[in-house]
């Protein structure tokens, strides 16, 4: 972070006068794959003749608000105060974490970095192993006094934010699944004892000359109606309970269809198997055996 400065620009009451900094060379955005979203990116010459600095949109629209910021003067800096021209604008680029917005940055020419330290990325295909140890060793070969640390992968880095968040969605997901297993142990056991409790009618039924498919039919038929019914009722209330956790999720929406297809399918299949198995086994008993069932 360092301090900024924009003429012609009214800070708010409270607003702290600070921007995330980055100090890159001509290759950079390329490398990184940022757009460019109007005016230019860095050359070799810029910071050896001129002070240019490229903004990202969320900057450009906080500090020039309706206004084409090419061409305007921005000064800023850590120590030294640097008064640059801004030349370009490019896409916003999310730094800290996938769920933070992307924060005001203003990019300045790698020539007038005076911190000491510098990143180096590489873009490659492939394999990135084979690269970073030939990196290290010609980074050696140029200045062994110069070492090389936290060498890691794009991908990796990422992981490293995400590390809690999918610590999170496991946990989640596990309970997820508990909650399902009950409700299918419950909607089991349910369905289970109602139509048992029903041996006795169902035995009448087959005494009367009623064919076994067809009482099994008709109980099946039953089930699915409550099931219907349950499931009726629990997709509205879940939608409606969806709207609190809504803002919590990433890459998902709370009311994702194929999460609600794909629970009133297990349902619906654990209601169905409830109901065919002690239905098949009442359906077997002999007739007078059911008659004399308590």
């Amino acid at each position: 972070m360092g301090r900024v400065n924009v003429p012609g620009y009214v800070p708010k009451a409270g607003e702290f006068s600070a921007i995330s900094i980055n100090f890159v060379g001509p290759n950079y955005f390329k490398t990184i794959g940022t757009a460019l979203a109007s005016g230019r990116l860095f050359t070799d010459q810029d910071g050896l003749v001129n002070k240019v600095a490229i903004v990202n949109e969320k900057a450009a629209r906080h500090y020039w608000p309706g206004q084409n910021p090419i061409g305007k003067r921005i000064i800023t800096g850590f120590r030294d105060l640097m008064d640059c021209e801004v030349v370009g604008v490019v896409k916003d680029v999310k730094t800290e974490s996938l769920r933070t917005e992307a924060q005001p940055t203003v990019y300045v020419p790698s020539t007038l970095n005076s911190m000491g330290h510098v990143t180096l990325h590489v873009r490659v295909t492939g394999d990135p192993a084979p690269v970073i140890s030939a990196l290290r060793d010609e980074i050696r070969s140029l200045d062994p006094n110069v070492q090389p640390r936290d060498i890691t992968t794009m991908a990796e880095q990422i992981d490293r934010t995400l590390a809690l968040d999918r610590l999170l969605a496991l946990l989640t997901a596990l309970f997820g699944f508990l909650a399902v297993a009950l409700a299918s142990m419950g909607l089991y056991g349910v369905m289970a004892l109602a139509v048992t409790a029903r041996t006795r009618e169902i035995g009448i039924r087959m005494a009367l000359g009623a064919d076994r498919s067809h009482v099994l039919f008709q109980v099946m038929r039953e089930s699915l109606l409550l099931t219907a019914l349950g499931i009726g009722l629990g997709v509205p209330a879940a939608l409606w309970a969806s709207r609190v956790i809504g803002g919590q999720l990433y890459g998902l929406r709370a009311t994702d269809p194929a999460t609600y297809i794909m629970l009133a399918l297990v349902l619906v299949a654990v209601a169905l198997c409830a109901a065919w198995i002690p239905a098949r086994r009442a359906a077997d008993v002999d007739p007078m055996v059911a008659l004399r069932y308590e």
